[in-house]
């Protein structure tokens, strides 16, 4: 039983330092927010706040089930089947670094004159596309599950050099709006569920 603790113990420590390093590491973006016509789509801090600490409680509660799981289901074989929720919720830390990351090494500009879109990613060549004319079709790829107030999720823009995925973060922001209802204006888009939607 002492093992199981000190387990918890360590798991949850690694968590929050690994909470705390994710929330510095996405706060610290200092990326221009001007291009000539184009404005950046971006993630608002208020949303982010709310997504980290949401997940934040969702991975708790995750932890305190596996402990409780763990430490019971010695006597009582049936909690065992709790292992998979418990593993689960624990694994929203992962979904919650992998947007946040695409958020921070991708820089998104849209000009609503020519509905072009301009991508920058961290490390590569910067690219431009039109949303009329390259775009094919657009889906929404979302979790399965929502994640207390948040609920995961990409738009996947499938274009005839491959698709350009961007976090639903983006459109929680309403700065974005102007860009989102193009693309509801301009596509019919379809929603799919995912257990994982990661980028």
């Amino acid at each position: 039983m002492l093992k199981i603790l000190i387990i918890g113990a360590v798991l949850g420590a690694l968590l929050f330092y690994s909470f705390r390093r994710l929330k510095q590491s996405f706060s610290v973006d200092s990326s221009p927010k001007l291009k000539s016509g184009f404005i950046q789509l971006d993630a608002d801090s208020g949303d982010t706040n709310r997504a980290i600490r949401s997940t934040m409680m969702t991975v708790a509660t995750g932890l305190i089930l596996l402990v409780i799981t763990l430490l019971l289901g010695m006597k009582i074989k049936i909690l065992f089947i709790l292992l998979p929720i418990a593993c689960y919720l624990i694994g929203q830390v992962f979904l919650l670094a992998n947007h946040l990351n695409a958020l921070r090494k991708n820089h998104v500009w849209f000009n609503p004159e020519t509905s072009t879109l301009w991508m920058e990613p961290i490390g590569e060549p910067a690219f431009t596309l039109n949303i009329y004319q390259d775009v094919k079709k657009v889906d929404l790829v979302i979790a399965v599950q929502q994640n207390r107030s948040v609920l995961f999720g990409y738009y996947n823009l499938h274009t005839k050099n491959g698709s350009i995925k961007l976090p639903s973060l983006l459109a929680e922001n309403a700065g974005n709006n102007f860009f989102f209802n193009t693309l509801r204006e301009g596509f019919e888009i379809k929603s799919t569920r995912s257990l994982f939607p990661l980028l």
